[in-house]
């Protein structure tokens, strides 16, 4: 195997094919260094899941769908996040939101804003959807080993949410 179809191997692993976000390892180890330098230099992070789903009554998007609805997310949040923070696809309808250097006060209207600059409607064709976001949020505890825990807890509080709706 030559160096050129490794790279591509390698890059193939990190990155989404469909999307170009950062795939779940690259994701983790980007969490993994955040979570790193937060507790370094005492910073505060946070983790959110934010998954799509479709509301009662609406069509169920094709997977192309689906893709392009994640992409317009991406595009529409790009206003929304900073440098440091980063987006990972964790799935077909979910994607992770990496807030690094996130103070408590200004958590929840950071993650008002992502919600709101996106267009959650959708009309094309004969299709016509209406997306949920449901999401879950983490940050970091003492006893979180590593990116892995933090990302856990916020799957833990998506399910414990959508379990109280």
């Amino acid at each position: 195997m030559d160096h050129r179809t490794e790279v591509r191997r390698l890059i193939a692993t990190l990155y989404d094919d469909d999307t170009g976000l950062a795939g779940p390892a690259l994701f983790y180890d980007q969490v993994q260094r955040a979570l790193a330098l937060a507790r370094r230099r005492d910073l505060g992070m946070a983790i959110a899941i934010i998954e799509f789903a479709p509301q009662p009554g609406s069509d169920e998007p094709s997977l192309g769908e689906w893709l392009r609805h994640t992409q317009a997310f991406v595009e529409a949040s790009r206003g929304q996040l900073r440098a440091s923070d980063a987006v990972g696809a964790l799935g077909r309808n979910t994607v992770g939101v990496l807030l690094a250097d996130m103070r408590e006060p200004f958590l929840p209207a950071v993650l008002e804003r992502l919600l709101l600059s996106h267009r959650l409607e959708v009309e094309r064709d004969d299709i016509r959807y209406h997306l949920a976001a449901r999401i879950g949020v983490a940050r970091p505890a003492e006893e979180m080993e590593d990116a892995a825990d933090l990302v856990q807890a916020a799957w833990d509080d998506l399910a414990a949410r959508q379990a109280a709706a």
